[in-house]
């Protein structure tokens, strides 16, 4: 994962930048939980806002950041 978001290779992913739309708290998890996979780090509570999903991510417990992720896209971002 680098400074500018990354990229997860497998068979729901397509070549980068391809666009994918996500539509229930679920897939977004899913998403996010391979995103993170092996950084000690876990998706938390998970809000629709409309166009995008809020998703907590938690380490040790302990909220550490808020990631919006694009429903139209599934592109990923820090809030903050």
């Amino acid at each position: 994962m680098g400074p500018y978001g990354g990229y997860c290779c497998g068979p729901k992913w397509g070549w980068y930048g391809a666009r994918r739309q996500v539509r229930t708290k679920k897939e977004v998890k899913e998403l996010v939980t391979d995103f993170l996979s092996g950084t000690g780090m876990v998706p938390g509570q998970i809000h629709d806002r409309g166009s995008y999903f809020e998703v907590q991510i938690i380490k040790n417990g302990e909220a550490v950041d808020l990631l919006i992720v694009d429903k139209a896209t599934c592109r990923m971002r820090s809030a903050y």
